[in-house]
């Protein structure tokens, strides 16, 4: 059984996509098992938390959602580039986009240069005197 395949059992696949999506995990437990014991919850949830199977589950599920949420640098740059190359926009906001893409892509920043010089560091020993001579 791969982790993209839902659990074999339906109240723990449950129980994982409620977590998953930010539920606390005794709250996941009551809502799956709502004849359960409320004093046993979080003892019952911890259980299911440790379980090899929910715990791989739960990762891959997490890893969706975080998928799905993620907005990007890329997605940012592409929704700019769109503006600033639409005709229909104004002419204000075509020169917004293409100043924040600017300042994303580093375009604004002055240039920097390196200066690299060779140091001779002298090393001072207290029994020896100065290294390096």
């Amino acid at each position: 059984m791969s982790e993209k395949d839902p659990l074999s059992n339906s109240a723990h696949e449950k129980f994982a996509q409620n977590v998953a999506n930010g539920m606390h995990a005794r709250d996941a437990y009551l809502q799956v098992f709502p004849n359960g014991k409320k004093r046993n919850a979080n003892k019952s949830a911890s259980r299911l938390m440790h379980r090899p199977e929910i715990v791989s589950r739960l990762d891959y599920l997490k890893r969706c959602n975080a998928e799905l949420s993620m907005w990007t640098r890329a997605d940012s740059m592409e929704i700019l580039r769109n503006i600033a190359e639409n005709p229909h926009k104004k002419d204000c906001d075509r020169i917004n986009a293409v100043n924040i893409l600017n300042q994303m892509c580093g375009f604004t920043e002055p240039e920097k240069k390196i200066i690299a010089q060779n140091t001779f560091f002298q090393f001072i020993s207290p029994d020896r005197g100065i290294k390096g001579e």
